[in-house]
């Protein structure tokens, strides 16, 4: 699965949960769990929970914090799986014995792919009483992939929890790697544990359409059109923003207006000013220089409830990407087409 967050070191997270830490306690647990087969560790793991919810957070907790990104697995042409074991008409049986042993794997390497995660993810599930599945599908997360077609590159889950199902990502809540998928950061990111469906999609489509979980769901030609979004590293309720479509057309003179509603945009506190900026890039993802032309002229936003209004004045071809940032916290970026 390609993790390219090449911007998460120009702009630091600052979001604080609405609702405190309400799994302070299961996450403690886990990250202190050592390493042990499918079965003991789904039984250490969920020892203590008092819920479903819990179970899960203490699965999801464990893995993001115990099992890296592979980035030599992931370069290479073929990847080898653990082979089905074949057991005459017993398929299901076959399948268990094929992910529990995937699983193991992927324990005693310590590191995997996305689809280890996931298989990971499903075998402590099943251990620990838990129904849960792998889904299969798309992910978008580099600007490079705005208006382009996709084809099924990533997996991930979802789990039933009080008769719901709620989606996550294992592998994508453990971390991040650099643009050439040749480094893994560990950093927990808490936004990826049973995300709201509205907000999972802004960067995954799966293949079976049954698990986008919603009642109106883009099309994949709407998904593949959508802004680059960066997921906040903890609890966001809502996010929206307009245009809904990642490419702006415009010429030298025109304005362009983008506005980003959400739960984290609050109005300005008494004796404080938000800092709402929208960084430029040029085609080598390189900061423009200010020095020749002070661009930042050309810019306004402002807060109205919790909307973000930007207005952006087009002055240079130079200009490829709008990086829209709010209090140090990067919100979305858009593609930047200036015509003659």
């Amino acid at each position: 699965m390609r993790l390219v967050l090449f911007i998460t070191l120009l702009f630091m997270p600052v979001y604080m949960y609405a609702q405190g830490k309400p799994y302070a306690a299961i996450d403690d647990h886990a990250i202190s769990t050592g390493y042990f087969g499918v079965q003991q560790l789904a039984e250490k793991l969920t020892v203590n929970c008092a819920s479903d919810s819990e179970k899960a957070r203490s699965l999801f907790r464990w893995i993001a914090e115990h099992i890296g990104y592979d980035v030599i697995e992931f370069h290479k042409a073929n990847r080898a799986l653990p082979v089905i074991p074949y057991e005459g008409t017993d398929s299901v049986g076959a399948m268990a014995r094929y992910y529990t042993n995937f699983a193991e794997q992927v324990i005693k390497r310590r590191k995997a792919v996305c689809e280890g995660y996931a298989t990971l993810f499903k075998v402590l599930c099943d251990n620990a009483g838990l129904e849960s599945v792998i889904i299969h599908g798309c992910s978008r997360n580099s600007l490079a992939s705005i208006g382009k077609g996709f084809t099924e590159n990533h997996a991930w889950n979802a789990i039933k929890l009080n008769g719901t199902w709620r989606l996550l990502d294992p592998c994508w809540g453990s971390g991040n790697c650099n643009a050439d998928i040749t480094k893994f950061t560990k950093s927990f990111n808490e936004f990826y544990f049973c995300t709201p469906p509205e907000l999972f999609v802004y960067n995954h489509y799966p293949t079976d359409t049954t698990w986008l979980q919603m009642g109106r769901p883009p099309t994949r030609e709407e998904f593949a059109a959508y802004p680059h979004f960066m997921a906040p590293r903890e609890g966001v309720a809502s996010f929206n923003f307009s245009p809904a479509t990642g490419l702006i057309k415009a010429h030298i003179g025109d304005t362009v207006r983008i506005t980003i509603e959400s739960s984290i945009v609050s109005a300005p506190q008494e004796g404080k000013t938000p800092l709402s900026r929208l960084i430029e890039f040029d085609a080598g993802n390189a900061i423009i220089n200010f020095k020749e032309k002070d661009s930042t002229s050309y810019q306004a936003s402002k807060v109205v409830d919790h909307k973000l209004l930007y207005e952006y004045k087009v002055w240079s071809k130079d200009v490829r990407t709008l990086f829209l940032d709010h209090n140090m916290q990067y919100l979305c970026a858009y593609k930047l087409e200036v015509e003659e």
